[in-house]
């Protein structure tokens, strides 16, 4: 009988606790447990607007664009590409997106604004063969410029509806100084070509033509 008095007393003093382990048993949980902390959140990123390109001058230091191409190529169909004088050493193709683009040399006269085709380049890398290349763009307008030295032609236009080539000198190109082929209508105005191996031409029925192919 003393055995089993004893045992149940041992047992009651093992589960009850004591000291400071009772004390907080008695509180509860402790308050870092209590206590959750709620994930930060994130604040939003403000996307910048892009600013959109309206102003394509070109000139060597200063303006937006020291290259006509890559005016020519930021510049949507309908917007104007201005040529600060200077001597420009490359050659620009006008893609057939860009409809009634306008390139206008700055100058008092074309000789001021000079394209150049001594070690010029297209933007492929290969050597530009012409000062300005439209290819089935309509109603391109080239004004107050000079394209010399160029394996080929000095302005040259093909498959288009329409080209305005005003006040252009093309000298010591290759083939042709100004040239048009398979164009309905255009016009070539105050222009000249020196030293060329052929005058300034429109090849074809001007006003009638096949449509191009255009890809």
């Amino acid at each position: 009988m003393k055995r089993i008095t004893l045992t149940a007393a041992l047992a009651a003093l093992a589960i009850v606790p004591v000291g400071p382990v009772a004390a907080a048993t008695a509180a509860g949980p402790t308050a870092s447990s209590a206590a959750t902390k709620k994930p930060a959140k994130k604040k939003a990123t403000k996307k910048k607007a892009t600013k959109k390109v309206t102003n394509f001058t070109v000139c060597r230091r200063g303006c937006p664009f020291s290259s006509i191409q890559k005016a020519v190529d930021a510049a949507p169909a309908g917007a104007t590409v201005k040529i600060k004088p200077g001597t420009y050493t490359e050659g620009v193709d006008v893609k057939d997106t860009k409809d009634n683009l306008k390139i206008i040399g700055l100058g008092t006269k074309p000789e001021e604004v000079v394209l150049e085709g001594k070690g010029a380049k297209r933007p492929d890398g290969n050597p530009a063969q012409n000062g300005i290349f439209v290819d089935g763009a309509d109603n391109v307008e080239m004004r107050n410029m000079t394209a010399q030295n160029f394996p080929a032609n000095g302005f040259f236009v093909r498959n288009c509806d329409g080209y305005v080539m005003d006040r252009l000198i093309a000298g010591f190109n290759r083939a042709y100084g100004l040239y048009a082929f398979n164009c309905i209508g255009g016009r070539m105005t105050y222009s000249r070509a020196t030293a060329t191996a052929t005058p300034p031409s429109t090849s074809g029925r001007p006003r009638s033509r096949r449509s191009p192919s255009r890809r």
